[in-house]
């Protein structure tokens, strides 16, 4: 019998011999890795050699029992008894749908240089044909790069003749050449210099559908984006050039801008008196892939002057700036019949804002919770930004922000350059904490803000004058979030968008988790929105939300979990996500059945 503790393996031999060169030579031998006097798996194998100067094994004609049951065979075999790497076989994968048949993939791992290795992957789907995948990896001192691709030739189809109206017809991408590519890119090769790349090709809007992914990627379902970046740094300046566009992957939903070119030239002085100076200049060129849609350049800027005062009670931080918008197009913005706009061929506008952002902070030992520290933290943020009408200007890459308690203290209530807020408003905030004084541990937290409007709010995406319902109220939504520490193994949090002139929750979230020491897990969460928008005629389907999430993760004893998930939408009436079942998992080996 012999153990090697470091490779973590064991088994039985009728000769075991160590040569001068360390390879230990193991002949009529088993193997394995489950531990002494539990085999669930072995090899039985005419010759063994461990090599623990390299870090591997290999093996000839070994037979994998698994429960006293004869498995697989092989003639020859090379596999590591360290995490050392090395090129050879994965474990294979096969599945089987009505659609595509069996598929079935076997993974190539090639052990290229210590910096860069490769994945090459030939995959048979019965009613497709083969396609073959490839994944290739690069680490250098200031980069690291993943190249991956799909492809197959000649589409078969699929197996989906009984949703056709005319059998003989031909089958949807029947014939065609399939294929993924994805080049992704991030880079620091000196420390002022940086790059970054994230570029995605598909063949097909109904390829994602079909396969999945072949190269095993996250992969929006709306959007596959293409990004290059590079950027340059020094200890006030940062210059970034980039360019981006989006392939849609998704039928009836409208492409999106193409970025060709953006620059921007950012400086962020901080003096030794505290004062600060933000020089912030854009200048961004957009196409569209329809000649119908408008095009052209944007320059936005915003240069601001300010204070920023902080010590232990808290901190001061009031600005002065100006903003300034311009366009220079290659057609006119068109208005809508109830509100024609006249358009200028390069509109441009210039408002000035000042604001001012300031807490404080107390702190006192809690009478009732002796352990505990309790701060408060008053928070106030005002924003007075001037009205222009914008209505003529286009809307290239712009998103008014979904309500949230950090949005009532941002300067700007959209995303993207298109726009300039008009805000004159007051943000009242009030937080509380308790705090372990032994440990630092945040026990509670609990956060509410509502503003308070001057001036009714005119500025929308809409190619309109007239200011929509929800920007002429005089108070916010109050804004609300909690987060509670019940104890070491529970926790809470909360956030609630609450509409006091409706009397409604307009946006809320409520999450539970549990876990102890022994891996027991459960989650429950609920999502909740109907938000009044801008436009109630394009509400999406993101600001109409009601799920519930449940997960769970149970040990049974004898190394058996019992999980599932359970994630409904109340307003489809829908299953997003409903699964349950059992893993077991011991340190030899690990299996699990998902239905």
């Amino acid at each position: 019998d012999y153990v090697l503790h470091e490779a973590g393996v064991r088994g039985s031999a009728d000769l075991l011999r160590r040569q001068e060169n360390g390879l230990i030579v193991i002949e009529d031998a088993t193997y394995t890795s489950c531990e002494p006097g539990l085999n669930t798996w072995q090899l039985k194998t005419n010759e063994i050699k461990l090599d623990q100067n390299s870090g591997f094994a290999t093996i000839k004609n070994a037979r994998l029992d698994v429960a006293g049951l004869p498995i697989f065979y092989f003639p020859y075999g090379k596999f590591p008894i360290s995490d050392r790497r090395s090129s050879g076989l994965l474990f294979p994968s096969i599945s089987n749908d009505d659609d595509n048949g069996i598929d079935f993939s076997l993974p190539i791992y090639l052990n290229l240089a210590p910096n860069y290795d490769a994945t090459i992957t030939p995959r048979y789907l019965q009613h497709r044909g083969t396609a073959l995948e490839a994944k290739f990896r690069h680490l250098s001192s200031w980069s690291h790069t993943e190249v991956s691709a799909g492809y197959l030739g000649n589409d078969k189809g699929g197996n989906r003749r009984d949703n056709l109206l005319n059998p003989s017809e031909p089958l949807p991408n029947q014939g065609d050449d399939r294929y993924i590519a994805r080049l992704q890119h991030s880079g620091n090769f000196s420390k002022a210099w940086s790059s970054y790349l994230d570029i995605n090709d598909v063949s097909d809007k109904a390829y994602f559908f079909d396969f999945g992914s072949l190269t095993d990627e996250e992969i929006s379902p709306t959007y596959l984006k293409r990004i290059g970046r590079l950027g340059y740094q020094t200890d006030h300046w940062k210059y970034i050039l980039e360019a981006q566009d989006y392939q849609s992957i998704t039928y009836g939903i409208e492409s999106l801008y193409q970025l060709k070119s953006r620059l921007s030239i950012k400086g962020n002085y901080h003096f030794d008196n505290d004062v600060t100076l933000e020089i912030n200049n854009q200048q961004s060129e957009f196409s569209h892939h329809s000649n119908s849609q408008v095009s052209g350049g944007r320059t936005r800027l915003n240069y601001n002057i300010g204070l920023d005062k902080r010590s232990g009670w808290g901190y001061l931080r009031p600005k002065i700036g100006l903003q300034h918008l311009a366009y220079q197009l290659n057609g006119f913005v068109s208005g809508s019949e109830n509100s024609p706009i006249t358009s200028v061929l390069d509109p441009e506008i210039t408002t000035p804002f000042v604001s001012l952002d300031t807490g404080l902070k107390y702190e006192k030992m809690n009478g009732l919770f002796k352990k505990y520290k309790q701060t408060l933290e008053p928070r106030l943020f005002y924003i007075n930004s001037n009205y222009r009408n914008q209505s003529h200007l286009p809307d290239f890459d712009t998103q008014e922000m979904m309500p949230s308690f950090s949005g009532l203290f941002n300067a700007d209530r959209f995303t993207g350059g298109d726009r300039i807020s008009d805000d004159h408003r007051l943000t009242l905030g009030l937080s509380t904490s308790y705090i372990n004084k032994h440990t630092g541990q945040e026990k509670l937290r609990a956060s509410i803000a509502q503003a308070v409007y001057f001036d009714d709010r005119k500025v929308t995406l809409l190619q309109t004058v007239n200011a929509p319902t929800n920007l002429v109220r005089k108070k916010s939504d109050i804004a609300f979030e909690l987060g509670l520490r019940i104890n070491n193994n529970w926790r809470f949090n909360n956030e609630v968008i609450y509409n006091h002139s409706h009397k409604k929750i307009e946006k809320g979230t409520a999450n539970l988790y549990y876990r102890n020491n022994e891996d027991k897990i459960f989650n429950v969460g609920y999502r909740y929105s109907r938000l009044e928008t801008a436009n109630p005629a394009i509400v999406t389907a993101a600001e109409k939300i009601d799920q519930l999430d449940l997960s769970f993760s149970l040990p049974m004893g004898r190394n058996f979990n019992w999980l599932g998930r359970w994630h409904h939408d109340f307003s489809n009436n829908r299953e997003l996500e409903l699964f349950t079942g059992f893993e077991y998992n011991n340190c030899c080996w690990r299996a699990g059945l998902i239905l």
